[in-house]
């Protein structure tokens, strides 16, 4: 269930940042147009919430994890207000990252499960 659960909580973050990249590319894209409010996605507060489902108590929900979606919702700005491109590309760069760590955790969790399988064997 653990592996499970983990594979699961990796995956929807994955999910989540590469809809975020999209969106900060789309903001970046269009932060000059006249009246463009930027895009913004929140997901990592329900994920969180979901691993711990229980109250108080860490007890990972493999159901609540699956059944999670990310939070796209256009950011609010006062009328007069320009988008930060310097904010947005920020914001991409830490996405990126986030997501290239992630990825590694995936393929080092891979290389335990095949050495555990394998006995180490080079196949």
């Amino acid at each position: 269930m653990t592996s499970k659960l983990t594979v699961a909580t990796v995956a929807k973050a994955l999910d989540g940042l590469f809809l975020r990249q999209t969106v900060n590319a789309h903001n970046i894209a269009n932060g000059a147009s006249p009246g463009f409010k930027p895009v913004r996605v929140e997901f990592e507060a329900a994920l969180a919430q979901a691993y711990h489902h229980q109250a108080g108590r860490a007890t990972p929900d493999l159901a609540a994890v699956n059944g999670v979606t990310p939070h796209v919702y256009v950011s609010s700005m006062k009328p007069g207000d320009a988008m930060r491109l310097d904010l947005e590309v920020a914001n991409a760069s830490d996405t990126a990252m986030h997501y290239e760590a992630l990825i590694s955790v995936l393929e080092r969790s891979m290389q335990l499960k095949n050495l555990a399988l394998t006995g180490g064997a080079r196949g």
